[in-house]
């Protein structure tokens, strides 16, 4: 078996998700991932930087599944009928918060004046759309070439047998926060 492991924190992307929001001053945030998985290490990491930063989390909506923009577009429009104000949304990956923003935008919110926005993995698109999308992400090329890099080595017996790198998040600002 391979015991090496080359990746990011996605607990720490939480963490990071929370600080941002609450440095940019807002308080009352909705969270919306997928049940599980990468998300639910998002999740966690946000749920406990959200208190240590003062921030209020006014609604969790898990959505089973949910990685599109149409799933995004759903989450917000179920969020929003809640009724409970919310300033800011952090969505678990990009396509989700696309799908948010599209959504925020079609119910004549102003982003970043109204809600703000924020993605996780600096895909294409963030950079794309208007505004663009504040995400989190990594150097996916340089974390792909290391992998490759340590699987090499390994083949050629060239590596200790238990390996771990963990490849720090950046944020990527952009418009939409």
């Amino acid at each position: 078996p391979i015991d090496m492991l080359v990746g990011f924190s996605n607990y720490d992307g939480g963490v990071m998700a929370a600080r941002h929001l609450a440095e940019r001053g807002h308080r009352r945030v909705a969270f919306v991932a997928r049940q599980g998985g990468r998300g639910e290490l998002r999740r966690q990491g946000f749920r406990a930087a959200a208190a240590e930063y003062g921030l209020e989390v006014v609604a969790e909506l898990a959505v089973d599944h949910a990685q599109t923009i149409a799933d995004g577009r759903a989450a917000f429009a179920r969020l929003a009928a809640l009724g409970r104000p919310f300033d800011a949304v952090f969505c678990a990956n990009d396509l989700l918060a696309v799908g948010a923003l599209f959504e925020a935008r079609d119910c004549g919110l102003a982003i970043p004046g109204e809600i703000a926005i924020l993605g996780f993995g600096d895909t294409d698109i963030a950079g794309e759309i208007e505004p663009g999308l504040t995400t989190i992400g990594v150097d996916s090329r340089r974390l792909g070439v290391r992998a490759g890099e340590l699987l090499l080595q390994r083949l050629n017996g060239q590596m200790p047998a238990s390996r771990q790198e963990v490849f720090p998040l950046t944020l990527n600002l952009r418009a939409s926060t």
